[in-house]
């Protein structure tokens, strides 16, 4: 009777050998990473911003730290936020209303300048 042998269904790079002494989640890993998969639920695609998890996995992941650490305030620089289409959208929706007050402000400066020189009280 011939042993069957197990295809550990091989990943680019990496021998067979090699292959037989990692757990078989850590085969499950490489496999979707390999793929261009997530690697926490292989379901969709890795984001470009990150290495490894998809945007609903950087999101729960985000969330899940933040519960953790006991953080109250939001780093939207961060790459999970970058990524997220919805933050997006809200960016671009925020975007003109931000740059319509820095005018005002700016025009708002100007006028008082101009006030202070008119009245002879410049500097």
């Amino acid at each position: 009777m011939t042993q069957m042998t197990r295809d550990l269904s091989p990943v680019p790079g990496i021998p067979q050998e090699d292959l037989k002494q990692l757990s078989r989640q850590q085969r499950y890993k490489l496999r979707r990473f390999s793929q261009g998969l997530c690697t926490s639920c292989g379901k969709h695609p890795r984001q470009e911003s990150s290495r490894s998890l998809c945007v609903e996995c950087l999101k729960t992941q985000r969330e899940r730290m933040r519960q953790r650490t006991g953080a109250k305030r939001r780093n939207l620089k961060s790459k999970s936020y970058v990524a997220d289409p919805a933050v997006k959208a809200m960016r671009k929706a925020v975007a003109p209303k931000k740059a319509r007050a820095a005018a005002a402000k700016k025009r708002a400066t100007t006028a008082r300048t101009k006030a202070k020189t008119k009245n002879g009280r410049s500097r």
